[in-house]
């Protein structure tokens, strides 16, 4: 989905708000097909609990780049791929999303093709908390 912002200022946006070395986004992805609930679910391997600092800068900042979206998104929402400003792609981690989907704090719909995950009730109450 398009997003108004650069990827330089995407970055700096996941750096100014989580100091850790693993950040929430990524130039590619595992993801067979990202427009596809089902591959963000697929792993080899256990994902670690969805419950650390990491999550919590991670929804917050990919709420952010939502809102940069021309096109209109439900609140609470994300897309599953950022097609940003200068042409460059970014996904949203994919061991991240999969232990949000497998909490069931975030869903996937297709909105205009695409996949977007949206905060369920409970991950609006996990993430409202903060």
């Amino acid at each position: 989905m398009r997003i108004a912002i650069r990827a330089e200022r995407a970055e700096q946006l996941i750096s100014d708000s989580y100091p850790g070395a693993s950040k929430p986004l990524t130039k590619s992805t595992s993801v067979r097909n990202p427009q596809d609930p089902e591959s963000w679910r697929s792993s080899p391997r256990g994902e670690r609990r969805a419950d650390t600092a990491r999550k919590f800068a991670a929804i917050g900042f990919y709420l952010e780049l939502a809102s940069h979206s021309p096109d209109p998104l439900p609140p609470g929402s994300f897309p599953a791929v950022f097609d940003l400003a200068d042409g460059q792609r970014r996904f949203p981690d994919k061991g991240l999303i999969k232990s949000l989907l497998d909490a069931d704090l975030i869903s996937g719909q297709t909105i205009n093709n695409e996949l977007v995950f949206v905060l369920t009730p409970s991950g609006q109450a996990t993430f409202e908390r903060r």
